[in-house]
């Protein structure tokens, strides 16, 4: 927070979900009350969640959306936008008249890591590096950039040479990992589901929810169908409007359950997620890491459940870089070894020093740590939700 504040190198803020990252990016707006702070988020999904978010706190922001929201007015000192919108000619024309009224003081991307991994399918995430207009402090974050992909980051965003660098571990000892025999098709694995969430419900409070991760679409729509709940989807798939109301509708409890894709998959802090599904193979560390870490975003604990497919061909990483973790992912879940604890394979890749989830003295045990030693499975009356699945 102090380099933030001091603006005198840009920022690349790499920390554990549910961290509160994103108090770099309010308090600033909060103090400095002649100065803008812009915050650019790279999903539509993010940016509803920023807003449900900051009304909640009393946090004054301003949207901007170049249809909706086109004009920058002020008095509000935190401005925030998705990239998609960043990168329009209506933005940049905007964003300079409000320069030269008021200062912008600082721009801050949140889930940065999205610069790397998104680019082959969002032409919006080339150049990432022209968001930052003028000569102003440029704040990254994340957290899910290993340290091998932290050079082509800093690259992407056109970081200073002198950037502050702040990396925390990333353990989550709140959440369990649940890693189940592969399913040999996509109607086994809903069915599976089905019976997690009917058993899972009975331990529900009203405030809690469930989230589904599905891999493909036609995965999504079969799967909400079958458990009669929404299914949130990015692109054009579905309408905005008709998103905006499923969140809502999940947020409030309405239905406490919804299948989603990879959109909803980062950011999203709704703070009593107790369960987390992932109902086919992931395809990769970071995303799962994303998906996964919506759940016990209250400390409370929570489950993450992942229902594999049997296993297909090894990625072809062709030469390249891994940065989202396609190969450590299939190695986690199919690869044989000694490094079975799935904590430590997945903090391995992120953080680039594994932490098995057995040598944490308050945390929850993956199943292949609690089958691999005499640790007894909680029972009914420990904590919150903690009875074993299935």
């Amino acid at each position: 927070m102090q380099a933030v504040l001091e603006r005198e190198k840009d920022v690349l803020a790499i920390m554990r979900t549910s961290s509160g990252k994103s108090m770099l990016m309010v308090i600033p707006s909060m103090l400095e009350k002649n100065q803008i702070t812009i915050g650019i988020v790279p999903l539509n999904s993010l940016l509803l969640d920023y807003s449900r978010k900051f009304k909640a706190q009393g946090i004054p922001f301003q949207i901007f959306h170049s249809h909706d929201s086109p004009t920058l007015h002020g008095p509000e000192n935190l401005v925030i936008t998705t990239v998609d919108q960043a990168r329009t000619r209506s933005w940049k024309q905007q964003i300079g008249e409000l320069n030269e009224r008021i200062p912008v003081a600082r721009v801050v991307f949140d889930e940065g890591h999205y610069a790397i991994t998104d680019q082959d399918f969002r032409g919006v995430l080339d150049d990432v590096h022209e968001l930052r207009q003028f000569a102003v402090q440029l704040v990254v974050l994340s957290a899910t950039i290993p340290p091998k992909s932290e050079v082509t980051i800093r690259e992407a965003f056109g970081l200073m040479e002198e950037t502050f660098i702040l990396r925390t571990p990333t353990c989550r000892p709140e959440l369990q990992y649940i890693l189940e025999e592969p399913s040999q098709s996509n109607s086994d694995i809903a069915d599976r589901v089905e019976a997690i969430i009917k058993e899972t419900k009975t331990f529900l409070q009203q405030e809690d929810r469930i989230l589904i991760f599905v891999p493909y679409l036609d995965n999504g729509h079969i799967l909400a169908k079958q458990l009669g709940c929404d299914f949130f989807c990015g692109g054009r798939n579905t309408a905005s409007d008709e998103k905006d109301l499923m969140y809502h509708n999940w947020v409030e409890g309405v239905n406490q359950v919804m299948v989603c894709t990879n959109a909803f998959g980062a950011g999203n802090d709704y703070s009593h997620v107790r369960l987390v599904i992932h109902a086919g193979t992931p395809r990769h560390m970071m995303g799962y890491i994303q998906e996964s870490s919506r759940a016990g975003r209250d400390k409370k604990p929570a489950k993450c459940i992942i229902l594999p497919r049997k296993p297909g061909a090894r990625p072809k990483l062709e030469d390249r870089i891994d940065h989202k973790g396609e190969q450590d992912m299939y190695t986690m879940l199919f690869g044989k070894g000694e490094n079975t604890c799935i904590n430590y394979a997945l903090t391995l890749f992120n953080d680039g020093t594994g932490e098995r989830c057995s040598r944490a003295w308050n945390g929850q045990k993956c199943n292949r740590c609690l089958n691999s030693s005499s640790i007894p499975m909680p029972s009914k009356g420990e904590g919150v939700f903690m009875d074993p699945v299935g």
